[in-house]
């Protein structure tokens, strides 16, 4: 009885860490949400890269106890108006749901979504809902953000 005991406080003990620190598990239920969804999804250092054909790709890891997407953009690191910069940034975040924009020291756009908690089915579904319509919020204000934002055609 004991050993039974150990084993189930054990199994609800270890498991959740182990998830939630990003052990990489054979049938992690993250990765296949996302591959549910249509992404191709790898593991890499950060976490899980998620690419799918027609949205933005971004990392998911595990931070402060919950579930963390990013993505991120190249900038432009040009002296000169920032206010401008702050401004439209601003604009896009208070159309987004669960996602905020920052602008680095560099230049960089990140945008990133923290959800309290492991995976749970229906609170990463509405959760991931939520990221892709910040995503496409933030689509749709390319040509307000690509005065700062290095063109990646041009890139070799």
């Amino acid at each position: 009885m004991r050993g039974m005991w150990l084993v189930w406080l054990l199994s609800g003990i270890v498991l959740p860490l182990a998830v939630a620190m990003g052990a990489d598990a054979p049938a992690d239920p993250v990765m296949a949400h996302l591959e549910y969804l249509g992404y191709r999804c790898d593991s890499v250092e950060q976490g899980i890269r998620a690419q799918h054909s027609s949205k933005l790709p971004f990392v998911v890891s595990s931070a402060r106890g919950g579930i963390l997407l990013q993505t991120g953009f190249p900038g432009k690191n040009e002296p000169g108006d920032t206010s401008k910069r702050f401004s439209v940034l601003n604009t896009v975040n208070a159309r987004m749901q669960v996602a905020r924009g920052f602008w680095t020291r560099e230049g960089d756009l990140f945008v990133s979504a923290w959800m309290p908690g492991l995976y749970d089915k229906l609170r990463f579904a509405a959760y991931i809902e939520a990221w892709e319509q910040d995503l496409k919020v933030l689509r749709e204000a390319g040509p307000d953000l690509s005065p700062f934002l290095l063109d990646r055609t041009s890139q070799p």
